[in-house]
C-alpha cells in the first residue's frame, strides 16, 4: 500500500497515480500542439518576411 508520510495512513495510491496519468496525457498531448505552434509561427513569419522583401525587388 501507498501512505504518505505524516498522513493518517489513508492509502492516497489510486488518486495519486490516477493524477499523476492524467497529468502525464496531459504533456503528452500538449508537447507535439505547442511544437506545431511554433513551427507554424516560425514559417508564417518567413513567408511574411518573404512576401516585405519582394516587395522592394523588382523582377527582371
Amino acid at each position: 500500500m501507498c501512505y504518505v508520510a505524516g498522513s493518517s495512513n489513508e492509502p492516497l495510491c489510486e488518486a495519486t497515480m490516477f493524477e499523476l496519468i492524467k497529468s502525464m496525457a496531459f504533456s503528452l498531448v500538449m508537447v507535439p500542439v505547442v511544437m506545431v505552434g511554433i513551427l507554424g509561427l516560425i514559417y508564417a513569419l518567413g513567408e511574411l518576411f518573404n512576401i516585405i522583401s519582394r516587395i522592394g525587388h523588382s523582377e527582371k
